[in-house]
């Protein structure tokens, strides 16, 4: 069963909505959604979801088998190009199939064009297709390494091969341009005990930046990041794709132009010489140490830019352990601070339609944000690999025999990449992500099994029903005892 199947599954369409009422309902939601030029972005990104009936029924009709083509089919495109959904790739294709054979004409034809240039299928796009793009996947994971390193993924022409404008790059029907900043919800839900920690807390996980790096003759559109061990650029093809990213807002510095881009390579490709080290503790007077936030501060201000103002703050929750971590309530750069910026204006957004399982990340989120911030961490109630895990960390921050030994079975072939904050903190994030993760994943599981469950989620999540409840606290169980 595809994801797209699993998303849809137990959700049957409205009977008293028809195909024209649903379209203009989510033209002018979205029109006025996009309006608001960013000063908003998490807040538009959760009234979208309210959409998230007239979505699933516009996509129920993509296996509903029939054989005919009739206008609530044509209906589908103007719907998803309104929402700026990314469908899964077998989605896609079958669509593509009975598009083909049944074209039809006018504004549907028309709209149909646009969703196709908007879906890459890489090497699996069929002949005529009309999307533009890397035949190639990058495979690259949140956060994770890749055997790629920090840009040796430059050694294979096809990841160069986009249609270029005067100002940028087209891929999935839109342009982008350099120095771009793009504000994420990353594929990978339980980093959001990163997130969490800022207050006030906002949706966002992750932000990145454009660049173009140019490799023996050819230019290189990719997003400049930080991940586990350090700096990296990923190719825009491979940010901009399911397993990476589940949504994703993308805004422009007001007064960035076209002869300020060479400077933002310059900028680039000095941090990725450079290299500094990742970590969970923002500061933004030390370049040696960023996070995504930083980093992306960073390109901006040495391309002459004026980068986004700290309006964050670290969560007092994190003074339950000694941290040794000074002037933990001062001001922070957060993800969230570049959508409030004057500075940055919102141009486009993609959903990658992993709706169901954001919503149990943000749910799940959402309590260990309560008890982090409000409530008595007892150190003594962790499991037992926080210790374990502090202790590995001490030894590979040491640099001996037994802290190298530790770094190759844990990936870290070079110490050099560890993140140098206190052992305590990094011991706490990583055991916090275990739990995290595995509450996401009962809590999703659970709502896969049980269809009103799913739809309680679905469009309950702002008011959740007592099922709903019931089945968050069970998922958070764990974690919930570590706070007293």
């Amino acid at each position: 069963m595809s994801e797209l199947t699993t998303e849809i599954a137990g959700v049957r369409p409205d009977p008293g909505r028809t195909p024209d009422t649903t379209i203009a309902d989510l033209e002018n939601r979205h029109r006025r959604l996009t309006d608001v030029s960013g000063k908003n972005a998490i807040d538009r990104w959760r009234e979208s979801r309210d959409l998230m009936r007239a979505r699933l029924e516009g996509l129920s009709l993509v296996g509903n088998g029939s054989n005919g083509w009739d206008a609530a089919d044509y209906a589908l495109f103007p719907t998803l190009n309104a929402l700026n959904v990314a469908v899964p790739d077998d989605a896609v294709a079958a669509l593509w199939s009975r598009y083909r054979d049944h074209k039809g004409n006018g504004a549907w034809r028309e709209a149909a064009e646009r969703f196709f240039e908007t879906q890459p299928l890489g090497d699996q796009a069929p002949e005529g297709y009309p999307a533009i793009g890397p035949r190639r996947d990058a495979e690259i994971h949140p956060m994770s390494r890749s055997d790629w390193g920090q840009t040796g993924w430059m050694s294979e022409p096809e990841f160069a091969n986009y249609q270029f404008t005067d100002h940028g790059v087209i891929y999935r029907g839109r342009e982008f341009r350099p120095g771009d900043v793009f504000l994420s919800v990353i594929n990978r839900p339980d980093f959001t005990v990163t997130s969490v920690c800022f207050h006030p807390w906002r949706y966002v996980t992750h932000v990145s930046t454009l660049v173009f790096l140019d490799h023996e003759g050819a230019r290189y559109p990719c997003v400049l990041e930080t991940h586990e061990a350090g700096v990296r650029a990923v190719p825009l093809s491979g940010e901009l794709h399911p397993r990476k990213t589940a949504y994703v807002e993308i805004f422009r510095h007001r007064d960035m132009t076209p002869d300020k881009a060479p400077a933002l390579t310059k900028a680039a490709e000095e941090v990725l010489e450079r290299n500094p080290y990742f970590s969970f503790n923002p500061d933004l007077a030390d370049e040696n140490v960023v996070t995504c936030s930083e980093l992306s501060h960073l390109l901006l201000k040495n391309t002459g830019l004026e980068p986004p103002k700290p309006l964050s703050h670290l969560g007092s929750g994190l003074l339950a352990i000694d941290f040794e971590v000074s002037d933990i309530d001062r001001p922070v750069l957060a993800p969230s601070d570049f959508a409030w910026s004057e500075h940055l204006e919102l141009v486009e957004s993609i959903d990658f339609l992993n709706t169901t399982r954001l919503i149990c990340g943000d749910l799940v989120s959402q309590v260990f944000q309560e008890h982090l911030g409000s409530k008595r961490l007892q150190v003594e109630a962790l499991p037992a690999t926080y210790k374990v895990l502090m202790r590995m960390v001490k030894e590979m921050q040491k640099g001996g025999a037994v802290g190298r030994f530790v770094g190759r079975r844990v990936g870290y072939d070079d110490l050099g990449e560890l993140p140098t904050d206190p052992p305590s903190m990094i011991a706490l994030f990583k055991v916090s992500e275990r739990a995290v993760k595995k509450a996401i994943n009962v809590l999703y599981q659970n709502a896969k099994k049980d269809p009103q469950l799913h739809r309680d989620l679905l469009y309950g999540y702002a008011d959740p029903s007592p099922l709903l409840r019931d089945a968050l606290d069970r998922a958070t169980a764990d974690f919930r005892k570590w706070y007293a």
